[in-house]
């Protein structure tokens, strides 16, 4: 094999190495991959996060800011929204019932997992196979934590912001 084609080979090897933990802090859309087009945000402290496509422009309400957690495992991510200052969380209330994604005060650890599929990702709670998780309802759907299944209702698009 040629000196060229070996280096395209190990380039091409490398892009395809690429994890979550390569995602830079800082802040992002989150967006579907089962509803492309639908981010996901928050109006109010305490609610549901939701995944929806509306024509306003929702602004800092469905961006979120991606950061690492020191002396955790690789991939260790908290979630906050931007326009709330307030975290992703599990709901301490009704998880068991509902299985919920709230805001909170409280930051919650996830943990994110590279698919392979097209840039997307799961977002785990840590030393569980339980993700976040939408539907196809339509035309708004809160988040819920489910059981992996492998759906794309389980993956989720990282798209930087402009701030």
């Amino acid at each position: 094999m040629s000196p060229l084609k070996t280096l395209c080979s190990l380039v091409v090897l490398a892009s395809s190495l690429v994890t979550a933990a390569s995602l830079e802090q800082g802040s992002y859309l989150i967006v579907s991959n089962l509803r492309p087009g639908n981010t996901v945000r928050s109006y109010t402290f305490g609610t549901p996060i939701f995944v929806t496509l509306t024509r306003e422009n929702p602004g800092p309400f469905q961006e979120w800011k991606v950061g690492s957690v020191p002396n955790s495992p690789e991939n260790s991510i908290t979630l906050e929204n931007v326009g709330l200052k307030a975290y992703a969380a599990l709901d301490p209330l009704d998880n068991i019932i509902s299985n919920s994604v709230v805001t909170s005060r409280a930051k919650q650890v996830f943990t994110l997992r590279d698919t392979g599929k097209n840039g997307t990702y799961n977002i785990v709670v840590p030393g569980s196979q339980k993700m976040w998780t939408v539907s196809n309802s339509f035309p708004r759907e809160d988040v819920k934590i489910e059981e992996a299944t492998g759906s794309e209702g389980q993956e989720w698009k990282f798209l930087r912001s402009g701030n």
